[in-house]
C-alpha cells in the first residue's frame, strides 16, 4: 500500500501520465484503481484533512484557520465610488474596483 502512496505522491508531483510511471511503481491500472477508488469513497479528502490538521497543529497553530480569503475579483465600480479608488481594465473598457472576499469561519 506504500508504494501506491508513493506512485501516487510522484504523479502529483511530476505529472507524468499514469502509464509513464517508473517500472518501480505498481502497474499503472492498480495506482489508477486507488485513486479512483479513494476519490469516489471521500478517503483522499479525509487524508487530507488530517494531514492539514497535524500539520497546523505541529506549527502550534489551531487546526482549523479562524479566517480564509475565498476570492479576490474585480468588479464594476459603482458610481459612488471615488476615482482615485478605481483603476481602468483596458481590455473591458470600463472602471473597476478591486475587491477581496473574505470568509470568516466562527467556531471552527
Amino acid at each position: 500500500m506504500r508504494e501506491i502512496v508513493n506512485a501516487l505522491l510522484y504523479q502529483g508531483r511530476t505529472g507524468c501520465q499514469w502509464e509513464l510511471l517508473p517500472h518501480d511503481f505498481p502497474s499503472a491500472g492498480a495506482v489508477k484503481y486507488y485513486f479512483y477508488t479513494w476519490r469516489d469513497d471521500g478517503i483522499d479528502q479525509t487524508i487530507h484533512d488530517l494531514l492539514r490538521w497535524q500539520v497546523r497543529e505541529m506549527a502550534r497553530r489551531k487546526a482549523d484557520p479562524s479566517l480564509v480569503v475565498l476570492d479576490t475579483q474585480s468588479v464594476h465600480a459603482a458610481a459612488g465610488v471615488l476615482t482615485v479608488s478605481t483603476g481602468c481594465d483596458a481590455a473591458k473598457k470600463y472602471r473597476v474596483a478591486s475587491a477581496a472576499w473574505l470568509l470568516t469561519f466562527w467556531g471552527w
